[in-house]
């Protein structure tokens, strides 16, 4: 990507996001694309160092020289900004608690879009990086493309549970149909108009059951209810998202969500400017709007990611490797917002007790339609 090209998206993204932010602190990251942290030197886990002999007088001492902690280097990819205050944001930092907790030394590409994916992914591999992690659906078939040249590498993606086709892969699966269905009993508990609405990124997996949980959810608690559904078509943009809003509101919708990352600010923006009641995504985005926050449906990827560093670093990471990204791991969690009323919280907890100890939410990856 073109630094110029760069500096021009990133600009423009940030002054249509400047006026929902206002005053809050969301412009930590300032490292371009792909440029490596600073390392930081700590301790890491200890590995036998090499034996040395010394002959002296009497019996013979042994001395085994101090180990070497042994370092991990790696590297992330969004497709948006690492401040969006949503999904990229949560991985970059993920990122910095790798760093900080880990001494890893680690690298992050912003903004990148589809043509770069497996660019990216070979760059990096060809720089020495262990572990190379693409965050979304969308970095798999790339992972894929790239991981059978460089056996010796890890390669990371979430969210699509197709099984890869390449052993050096690891693929938390986050369990979306689940959030959604969280989402969907508190929009259910909260509608007075019978009609919600949510702004879907694309068309994915991950995306598409996240919508179909939110009906199943919102079915549960409020069969008259209407849900009203917009697939956007992009992941970083604001206006648009807002648009797509307003037109929800206006066909009556009184209670609105996103799965949109970026794009997702805008529906915020609009609930906010109508004064209507909103769920978050991604990360606990109540601070964006408190007074008509709901709550947000959490996807922390620091805990999945923390799972990866542990086993590698013992030698312990066994590939390829898919597992659940779930409630019951903890990886996804509700956070509840200010506006929420408490017994409408009690209902969601609940809800989500009983969706993790018998009661399964059915996964449906088909795209949505009303």
């Amino acid at each position: 990507m073109e630094k110029k090209k760069e500096s021009e998206e990133r600009r423009d993204y940030l002054k249509t996001v400047g006026a929902l932010v206002a005053g809050l602190a969301v412009g930590g990251a300032a490292a371009w694309l792909g440029k490596p942290a600073e390392r930081v030197e700590v301790p890491g886990p200890t590995v036998p160092g090499p034996t040395v002999t010394k002959t002296a007088p009497g019996p013979t001492v042994t001395v085994t020289a101090p180990p070497t902690p042994k370092k991990i280097k790696l590297a992330g990819m969004g497709v948006g900004p690492r401040d969006d205050l949503a999904w990229v944001q949560v991985a970059w930092e993920g990122m910095q608690k790798a760093k900080e907790q880990y001494g890893a030394e680690i690298a992050f590409s912003e903004m990148v879009s589809p043509p770069e994916y497996e660019k990216v992914f070979r760059d990096y591999a060809a720089l020495g990086y262990d572990v190379i992690a693409g965050f979304g659906f969308m970095f798999a078939e790339p992972a894929w493309a790239v991981a059978d040249e460089y056996p010796e590498i890890t390669f990371v993606y979430t969210c699509t549970p197709d099984y890869p086709p390449v052993d050096n892969v690891v693929a938390p699966i986050y369990q979306e149909q689940e959030g959604g269905a969280v989402v969907g009993v508190a929009m259910g508990l909260m509608t007075k108009t019978n009609k919600v609405g949510v702004v879907i990124g694309d068309v994915g997996p991950c995306c598409n059951s996240f919508a179909h949980g939110i009906a199943h959810g919102l079915k549960l608690v409020n069969p008259d209810a209407t849900l009203l559904v917009v697939y956007a078509g992009a992941w970083a943009d604001p206006a648009k998202g807002k648009d797509l809003a307003m037109g929800m509101i206006e066909a009556g919708a009184d209670v609105l969500t996103h799965y949109a990352d970026g794009t997702g600010l805008g529906v915020i923006t609009a609930a906010k400017e109508k004064g209507i009641y909103w769920v978050g995504c991604f990360r606990d985005q109540s601070e964006l709007a408190p007074d008509s926050c709901l709550g947000s449906y959490v996807t922390d990827h620091w805990e999945f990611m923390k799972q990866i560093m542990e086993a590698y670093l013992r030698g312990q990471l066994k590939k390829p490797w898919i597992f659940r990204a779930d409630f019951n791991s903890g990886i996804s969690r509700w956070a509840p917002g200010p506006a929420i009323p408490n017994d409408v919280q009690e209902k969601v907890e609940k809800f989500i007790y009983g969706m993790i100890t018998n009661k399964p939410v059915p996964r449906d990856e088909s795209k949505y339609v009303e």
